[in-house]
C-alpha cells in the first residue's frame, strides 16, 4: 500500500476541487488533466500510530494532540473527519486523539482555505477519511485495537471500533529510568455512512497528563457525536453539519463538565453558497455562550487562455458579537507548462474568530480571558509545481503567511490571550513520489524548510526542517522520519533536540473465501529513542505490532 496518494476530487463539505488527480493506491491508469491551484496533497497513515508529516506537525502534550500547519496555532486551522467539522468552539478545535488511530486511513490537507470553506482556516484544512477495511485487528505492547465494518445495506454501511491504549510506560530522561503514567486511553463508538452523509460517535475515558514531573493529572469521560449530511435539490445543494461535546474533567476531588455544540447551514449553488455557523458552549468553567456567524461564498473559475485558469473566491462573513464584517477573498492561477507539468498561485485573505476559552475563561489561579479580543486577520501566498505522470509525482511548493492581531496566551500576573503584533510562517517545501515497479519498489520522500517568527523571535516549538521518507521492496517497507531543532521557550535560545524516528513492517497478503486478508507485522520507533515534540511531554518509545485486517477488493 502506498504512502503518497492523489485522486479524482470533484466535491468535498466546505471546499470544492474540481481537479483530476492520479491514485497511486485505486487507479491504475493515468487521468493526467492535474489542474489544481492550491496547494493540496494527500497522505495515507496505514502504516503509522504516530504519524509524523512533513508539513503538518502534530504537538503531543500540548493541548494533548493538536495539529500545527504551516506553523499555525491548532485554533487556526480547520480538522473535518469524513467532512464531519470536528470543531470544540472552546478550544477552537477538537483534540485530534479523540479519533482513533485504527479509524484513519488518509489525511487530506489544503492550505490557506478559509476563502473557499467559510469556517476557520488561515493555517488549512485538515480532512481525516476513513479506512474501509471491514474488519481489522492489532495488538501490539502499548495499545490494542478492533474495528469491524458491516454493510452496505441499503446506502447504510456501519463500522464499529474499539481502541485501548496502555497505563503506563518507561522513559528514559536525562539518564534517569521514569515512568510515565496517567496516560491510559479507552474509546468506543461506530461510525454509519449514508449516501447522504455521515454520523461519528465516540465514547472514551483517558487519563490527563501534566507534564513531565507535574501532579496536575486528572480523569476525562468523554462523549463526542459529530453529523455531516448533503441534500440534493433542484438546483442547489443543501448540506448540514453538527459537532456536539461532552466532557467531564476531574482533578483533585473536583469535576468541571463543558457542554459544546457546533451547527452549520448550507446551501450551495453552481457558484454562490449562503450559510450560517453557531458556536455554543454551556459549562462550569465559563458559563452559558453562543457566537452566530452568517456567511456567503462567490467562486468562480475561467479559462484566461488555453493552459491558464483563473479561480477567484469571495467569502464575507458577518459575526454579530464582533459586530464586524469579515470579507476574504482568494485569487488562484494554474498554468499548464508541459502535459505534465503544472504551476500554481494562490494569494487570500483570511480570519479566525477567538475562541470561547480566550474570550471567557475565569480568572483563577493560572490564567483569565479577554473579552477584549480582536479576531485575528492573515495574508497568506501559496505556490508552486506540480509534475505527475504514471510513475511519479512531485510538487515543490512555497509558502508565507503574515497574521495580524494574533492571539497568544502570555504570562503576565497570569496567562491572558492577547492579540500579538506580527507572527509571520515562511517556508518551502517538497513532496515526491516514485513508484517504476507496480506492486514491487516505490519510494517516498517530503521535506518542510520553514522560519515562524513572533516579533522576530523564533516561535516556540517550530522546528526549522522537517522530513519524512519511505521505501518499499515487496513486503518490506522503511520509513525515516526527522523534526529538527526547535525553541523550547519564548524569548530564550534554548532548544529542544532533534527527533529521529525509524519504523519497520513487513506484510503478507492472500486470498481467502473471496477476501483480500493481510498480515502485517512491524515495529514502529526502531531504535527506542526517547524524545518529545514539546518539553516536559515524553512519550512511548519502542512499539512492536501485530495485525489482522480483511480488505475489500476495488
Amino acid at each position: 500500500m502506498e504512502l503518497f496518494l492523489l485522486l479524482f476530487v470533484s466535491f468535498l463539505p466546505f471546499f470544492e476541487i474540481k481537479d483530476t488527480i492520479y491514485s497511486y493506491a485505486y487507479l491504475d491508469n493515468l487521468l493526467s488533466n492535474f489542474r489544481a491551484p492550491y496547494n493540496y496533497s494527500i497522505k495515507s497513515l496505514a502504516f503509522y500510530s504516530t504519524p509524523i508529516y512533513s508539513n503538518l506537525l502534530v504537538f503531543k502534550g500540548y493541548n494533548i494532540y493538536s495539529p500545527s500547519l504551516g506553523g499555525t496555532l491548532p485554533e487556526e486551522n480547520l480538522v473535518l473527519f469524513d467532512g464531519i467539522p470536528l470543531i470544540n468552539p472552546m478550544l477552537g478545535y477538537q483534540e485530534l486523539s479523540l479519533i482513533p488511530a485504527n479509524l484513519i486511513g488518509i489525511a487530506e490537507v489544503l492550505h490557506s482555505s478559509s476563502p473557499i470553506s467559510g469556517l476557520t482556516g488561515i493555517g488549512g484544512v485538515i480532512n481525516l477519511i476513513p479506512l474501509k477495511n471491514p474488519l481489522e485487528v492489532k495488538v501490539s505492547n502499548l495499545r490494542k485495537e478492533l474495528k469491524l465494518g458491516i454493510g452496505p445495506f441499503k446506502d447504510l454501511s456501519l463500522t464499529v471500533f474499539h481502541e485501548t491504549f496502555t497505563d503506563s510506560f518507561p522513559i528514559e530522561y536525562e539518564n534517569v529510568t521514569l515512568w510515565v503514567k496517567n496516560t491510559h486511553d479507552k474509546k468506543t463508538g461506530f461510525l454509519a455512512k449514508f449516501s447522504q452523509g455521515t454520523v461519528l460517535v465516540i465514547k472514551r475515558k483517558a487519563g490527563a497528563p501534566g507534564p513531565l514531573g507535574s501532579l496536575s493529572t486528572g480523569e476525562r469521560d468523554e462523549l463526542s457525536a459529530g453529523s455531516n449530511f448533503n441534500f440534493s435539490l433542484k438546483k442547489c445543494n443543501l448540506q448540514l453539519s453538527s459537532n456536539y461535546t461532552l466532557q467531564t474533567y476531574t482533578s483533585s476531588g473536583t469535576s468541571d463538565i463543558h457542554k459544546t455544540l457546533f451547527l452549520r447551514g448550507v446551501i450551495k449553488g453552481k457558484e454562490v453558497e449562503t450559510g450560517a455557523n453557531l458556536y455554543g458552549a454551556n459549562s462550569t468553567k465559563i458559563g452559558n455562550h453562543i457566537i452566530p456567524e452568517i456567511f456567503g461564498i462567490l467562486g468562480i473559475k475561467r479559462m484566461l487562455t488555453q493552459k491558464t485558469e483563473l479561480t477567484a473566491t469571495i467569502n464575507l462573513i458577518y459575526n454579530p458579537t464582533f459586530k464586524t464584517l469579515f470579507p476574504n477573498p482568494s485569487i488562484s492561477l494554474t498554468n499548464n507548462l508541459k502535459f505534465d507539468l503544472f504551476s500554481f498561485l494562490t494569494v487570500s485573505l483570511n480570519h479566525r474568530n477567538p475562541t470561547l476559552n480566550e474570550l471567557y475563561w475565569p480568572e483563577d489561579n493560572f490564567a483569565r480571558g479577554n473579552p477584549e479580543l480582536k479576531p485575528e486577520r492573515s495574508f497568506n501566498i501559496d505556490a508552486g509545481l506540480r509534475k505527475v505522470s504514471p510513475k511519479s509525482y512531485l510538487n515543490l511548493f512555497v509558502f508565507f503567511k503574515k497574521i495580524n492581531n494574533g492571539i497568544l496566551w502570555v504570562q503576565e500576573d497570569k496567562y491572558v490571550p492577547k492579540n500579538f503584533a506580527s507572527l509571520s510562517h515562511k517556508g518551502a517545501g517538497l513532496e515526491a513520489v516514485f513508484k517504476p515497479r507496480k506492486d514491487l519498489i516505490y519510494a517516498e520522500f517530503s521535506l518542510n524548510l520553514q522560519d515562524s517568527r513572533l516579533k522576530g523571535t523564533p516561535f516556540i516549538y517550530r522546528p526549522n526542517l522537517t522530513l519524512s521518507s519511505s521505501l518499499g521492496m515487496g513486503p518490506t517497507k522503511i520509513e525515516l522520519s526527522y523534526i529538527g531543532k526547535r525553541p523550547e521557550r519564548p524569548n530564550s535560545t534554548k532548544m529542544l533536540p532533534p527527533v529521529w524516528m525509524i519504523n519497520l513492517s513487513m506484510e503478507k497478503s492472500f486470498t481467502l473465501g473471496g477476501q483480500n486478508l493481510a498480515v502485517r507485522a512491524g515495529v514502529e520507533n526502531l531504535l527506542n529513542k526517547n524524545y518529545e515534540i514539546v518539553r516536559g511531554y515524553p512519550l512511548p518509545g519502542r512499539e512492536l505490532f501485530f495485525e489482522i485486517s480483511v480488505n475489500r477488493r476495488m
